[in-house]
């Protein structure tokens, strides 16, 4: 399997597979607090592991997507 978390790569990683690349994933995720059970990250993290799972999925199907850096939002 080809890498895919743009994260954890490398720039001469991503120069030399950018030609075969078909798009970016880029997870989108509230960052605010849920209760004494859960942390504060647990919507970035389901969107990133969503993202990270569908690029490996499409993979299969070759396709090829990188899963850009997990963009936090939330005021609570």
């Amino acid at each position: 399997m080809k890498p895919y978390r743009l994260a954890t790569m490398f720039w001469p990683e991503v120069a030399a597979v950018l030609p075969e690349v078909d798009g970016v994933l880029v997870p989108v995720g509230s960052f605010e607090q849920h209760g004494p059970m859960t942390p504060f990250e647990v919507d970035t993290a389901i969107a990133e592991y969503v993202c990270c799972r569908a690029s490996e999925r499409v993979q299969e199907l070759g396709k090829y997507y990188l899963v850009g850096p997990t963009i936090n939002l939330g005021a609570s």
